[in-house]
């Protein structure tokens, strides 16, 4: 069979209807217990945001699952990342989806953006694998800022070790969102460059008042995970995981 492709997006299922997704995702399974899990978070006619969008492999999961009725935003900062989610935007005809060239922080502000070869690896604190062969001046925005009073059902946050930066500049919209389910990627080599404690995110997360479990992608399980115990594998550079972040109802924001 051949498949439809258009400026480096292929033709797909994914949640119940053809989605044009960035081929690399299509070639090889992308997170996929990750996947599920956003995937079951998302609901029909819910509000869902994106941090670090990339080419939108979340984004489109989330905009075809949200259906018309929903609103999906994706913050991708980077320009040439940003290029290619609007183009794949426009080819699945998503009116749902707003996407906004800024990155997410504690502060609205001009920062500095490392813009690496590879794709992924545009940040704050340069990339861990690829050479650093730009350097860009972009503008932030808190989440609290941006939504300006809504709330959120869904988060998905891949900023490269910018996480606990945003996490603070979003406090009044978790506690706006009492059933919020977060995605954050947790890269102890980048949060110790962002001069954070890795132990410190899990702390943070847990004083917004979430219950906090690893991801583990090769198992397809969730995983208790103690701030005074990490694992041992976090000490590799090159080690990353998703957090599966849940906002229990009734629970209450403590001071940090």
């Amino acid at each position: 069979m051949r498949l439809a492709t258009h400026d480096g997006f292929v033709l797909t299922e994914a949640e119940g209807r053809s989605v044009y997704l960035w081929w690399t995702f299509v070639a090889s399974p992308y997170e996929s217990y990750t996947t599920r899990l956003f995937s079951q978070a998302v609901k029909q006619g819910g509000t869902v945001l994106d941090l670090g969008a990339h080419y939108g492999y979340y984004t489109f999961l989330a905009a075809a699952k949200v259906g018309k009725a929903g609103t999906v935003y994706a913050l991708e900062p980077a320009p040439t990342n940003f290029s290619v989610l609007s183009r794949g935007i426009e080819l699945n005809r998503f009116d749902n989806v707003y996407p906004v060239m800024k990155a997410a922080s504690d502060k609205s502000s001009l920062v500095t953006l490392f813009i690496s070869e590879a794709s992924t690896g545009h940040g704050m604190y340069g990339d861990l694998l690829s050479p650093i062969k730009d350097v860009v001046q972009v503008d932030s925005v808190t989440v609290d800022e941006f939504l300006a009073g809504q709330g959120v059902d869904v988060v998905k946050m891949d900023i490269e070790g910018h996480e606990p930066y945003a996490l603070q500049g979003m406090t009044r919209t978790i506690e706006r969102s009492p059933r919020l389910v977060m995605f954050v990627e947790w890269t102890p080599a980048l949060l110790v460059r962002a001069g954070v404690q890795p132990a410190h995110v899990l702390v943070l997360l847990r004083a917004l008042g979430f219950d906090v479990r690893l991801i583990d992608e090769e198992r397809g399980a969730l995983i208790d995970i103690d701030p005074d115990n990490l694992p041992e594998t976090s000490d590799d550079p090159l080690w990353h995981r998703n957090l599966y972040c849940v906002r229990p109802v009734g629970s209450g924001i403590v001071p940090c």
